[in-house]
């Protein structure tokens, strides 16, 4: 998470961010978590920034698995590798429905811890 804030260093207002262990359950191992808010810029368009970092993203290494548009918000979807057993997941989204306050918002979960 730390990194994907770096791509980000003069646009970014604020990072809301919270990190855990989430213990396992009776149907999964526990995992860590990061779930993260950026504010941007007032003048920056999120859905535009996040694109452009799902595609940085791809380019080194990460899959995506699915983009799409839920009320208004540019929700991506990526993978860190093919296997789902041994690879991070990642949900990218840009949210531009608040006037004057852009936010991306990241979403992150290792794979299971043995």
């Amino acid at each position: 998470a730390a990194a994907i804030d770096a791509l980000f260093t003069s646009s970014v207002v604020n990072i809301d961010n919270k990190d855990q262990l989430v213990a396992a359950t009776g149907t999964s191992g526990s995992y860590y978590g990061v779930i993260q808010a950026l504010t941007l810029s007032p003048t920056l368009d999120p859905v535009p920034v996040a694109k452009a970092l799902a595609t940085r993203l791809v380019a080194s290494g990460w899959f995506q698995l699915d983009a799409k548009d839920v009320s208004g918000v540019h929700v991506i979807t990526l993978s860190s590798g093919s296997l789902a057993r041994t690879s991070w997941f990642l949900t990218l989204s840009g949210d531009p429905r608040v006037v004057g306050q852009p936010v991306i918002a990241i979403s992150l979960a290792s794979p299971d811890i043995v």
